[in-house]
């Protein structure tokens, strides 16, 4: 048979499928859609705004973890000079029998006495409370970081069964310590201590966003917050000595 036969004749090749370009979207649908996504956006930042207030007090509520009212046999400050002063009313009322303090390692100005110790600091607000002479804080030994201020809490607290323990401390940075404590005492310790979040009596959780002190502190506490929940405890780190760097330079 001849190879010109139908019988032998090559099979077609399939051909291409032709695709349909999809027809383009009209300019008016196009502007439409982009209308539509900023209109979205504009409400989302006027309900923001609108609710402003209750967003930052809710924001800020989230730093703050207290036991209010509560009595305890040691009240322990943290911080600055209105912890140390709010301690000694505590102990002055008889919400707490005795003091209880864990001082920070002093800074080079507290060494060369420019600024005064914790020790001095509690003495004095003692002094002023008028209760001085009726009682002997608990001074136990000085530390670098919140950490290892808890560990020995927790130490001292296996050594006290039974002794409950209220922490003074800033009011936007109680939830910091209760998390703290709850990452290095054991859980029936834990249980033991109680924490006032003492608020500044310029601004709280309330009006934080009108000084410019109430930002700040709140950022800073955010801040501080956030790193120990996601990083944990850093590293403690010595601290600079000017006269050892003088001596480097020599």
């Amino acid at each position: 048979m001849n190879e010109q036969s139908p019988l032998f004749r090559p099979a077609d090749k399939p051909e291409k499928p032709v695709t349909a370009r999809p027809p383009d979207r009209p300019v008016a649908s196009r502007w439409r859609r982009r209308l539509a996504i900023l209109a979205v956006i504009a409400i989302a930042v006027l309900v923001c705004y609108l609710a402003r207030g209750p967003l930052q007090r809710a924001a800020a509520s989230l730093l703050i973890s207290e036991d209010p009212g509560e009595s305890a046999d040691f009240v322990l400050p943290l911080g600055k000079a209105r912890e140390f002063a709010e301690s000694a009313e505590v102990r002055r009322s008889g919400r707490a029998a005795d003091v209880l303090l864990i001082p920070t390692k002093p800074k080079y100005a507290q060494r060369l006495g420019i600024l005064p110790t914790d020790e001095e600091l509690l003495v004095r607000e003692l002094k002023r409370a008028g209760i001085a002479d009726r009682t002997a804080p608990a001074i136990l030994s000085p530390v670098g970081n919140d950490w290892a201020r808890f560990r020995l809490l927790g130490a001292w607290m296996a050594q006290h069964p039974g002794a409950r323990v209220e922490i003074v401390c800033g009011r936007f940075q109680s939830a910091r310590c209760r998390h703290i404590l709850r990452a290095v005492l054991p859980k029936e310790a834990a249980a033991r201590v109680l924490i006032l979040a003492l608020a500044r009596p310029e601004y709280d959780e309330t009006n934080w966003w009108n000084r410019k002190e109430g930002v700040l502190d709140v950022c800073n506490s955010a801040v501080s917050y956030a790193y120990v929940l996601f990083c944990g405890e850093d590293e403690e780190k010595p601290e600079w000595d000017p006269d050892q760097y003088e001596k480097t330079l020599r």
